[in-house]
């Protein structure tokens, strides 16, 4: 249609010269027909119409199908939920799952030993296995000959510096007694060489935290010599707080 246009237009220049009114009127025309859009076929029109209703709409822009899952709550809408129990989190088929805290920490000895079974002796067992020294049982033969009765000790730090008192009481249990008569319980976990020296491991089992400043856990062990002993002085360590190696405390006093 344009290249038309183009050519009526060079025809009528080409006449310009021969006659100008006749030209101008002709060049109104051309340019006013130029001007206006083609027509279209109401016919044509319907076509088009109908092709744009029917659309094709791309499968990746449908919607995804429903899932028959229940929707997660507030505290599940991440992939990990951080619970007392375990560690939860939804598989592939978007199931619940959970880790449990507490099986791992039954297979890891050092947990077993601070959970504190309901079992004394399961507490117990479970601190010797964590000590670097081969601990034994007492026997009948060393607790009548070999295992002090008592002593004591002074003690120059807080709480409570001065006088500390060591008793057995049974073959598994020792008190430790303060200067203000605030007493502690120690278990027995047996007997071990420490230093070349031969004698009883004991644990602190019971007493008060706030006044002893020490744990209840077995973290707090005291070696006590056997009788006869070329040194005879009260060893300690705090596995508690990081202790790996027996610290010389004090000489053993009045022993008996």
């Amino acid at each position: 249609m344009v290249v038309i246009q183009l050519v009526r237009i060079q025809i009528i220049i080409s006449m310009k010269r021969t006659c100008p009114l006749l030209v101008s009127a002709i060049l109104l025309f051309v340019l006013s027909d130029c001007a206006s859009p083609p027509s279209v076929n109401s016919n044509e029109q319907k076509s088009q119409h109908a092709d744009s209703s029917k659309a094709v709409v791309s499968p990746a822009a449908k919607p995804p199908a429903a899932v028959n899952n229940p929707p997660p709550s507030s505290s599940e809408s991440d992939k990990y939920t951080l619970r007392l129990q375990g560690l939860y989190r939804n598989n592939d088929k978007g199931q619940q799952e959970i880790y449990r805290f507490s099986k791992k920490l039954d297979s890891s000895k050092f947990f077993a030993a601070n959970e504190a079974p309901k079992e004394p002796n399961e507490r117990l067992e479970s601190i010797r296995q964590l000590l670097p020294e081969k601990i034994t049982p007492l026997t009948a033969e060393q607790l009548d000959s070999k295992v002090p009765h008592s002593y004591y000790f002074d003690y120059g730090f807080e709480p409570q510096p001065g006088k500390r008192v060591w008793r057995r009481i049974d073959n598994q249990t020792w008190h430790e007694i303060y200067p203000d008569g605030l007493t502690t319980v120690f278990k027995v976990l047996g007997h071990t060489n420490v230093s070349n020296t031969e004698g009883t491991i004991v644990v602190k089992w019971k007493g008060a935290v706030d006044k002893t400043f020490t744990p209840n856990d077995g973290g707090l062990q005291a070696f006590i010599p056997d009788l006869g002993s070329a040194t005879m002085h009260h060893w300690y360590r705090n596995t508690a707080r990081g202790d790996t190696r027996w610290n010389d405390l004090a000489p053993m006093k009045d022993v008996k």
